[in-house]
């Protein structure tokens, strides 16, 4: 399983990381979890797909010297931004210019 996902790549420790995440989860469930599992997500920090992912980056001649702790940040992060992806952000942000245009429309 760790072979398959060295081949995802990537020049930096971070690159790595996003790759492999990329391949793993869908941005539908990258949704619905989180380091700690909090706020009713599903927790990753003490599963084994965690330690795949550690080895899996390791395994790419770019990550061999990663440290635990920069590699758990850098999947922090990319499960922080699953709601950016897929057009989320823009979503959002349409949906706060929409309101704050009928804002504009209320009568005295």
């Amino acid at each position: 399983m760790i072979s398959y996902f060295d081949l995802s790549g990537g020049l930096s420790n971070k690159h790595s990381v996003w790759r492999t995440m990329t391949k793993l989860f869908t941005n539908a469930l990258a949704k619905n979890i989180n380091w700690r599992g909090r706020n009713n997500k599903h927790k990753v920090e003490n599963l084994t797909i965690k330690r795949v992912i550690l080895n899996a980056v390791r395994q790419n001649s770019f990550c061999k010297d990663a440290v635990d702790e920069e590699i758990e940040r850098y999947i922090k992060r990319w499960l922080q931004l699953a709601g950016n992806r897929d057009g989320g952000r823009k979503r959002r942000q349409e949906k706060g210019k929409e309101a704050t245009s009928m804002g504009n429309y209320c009568v005295e």
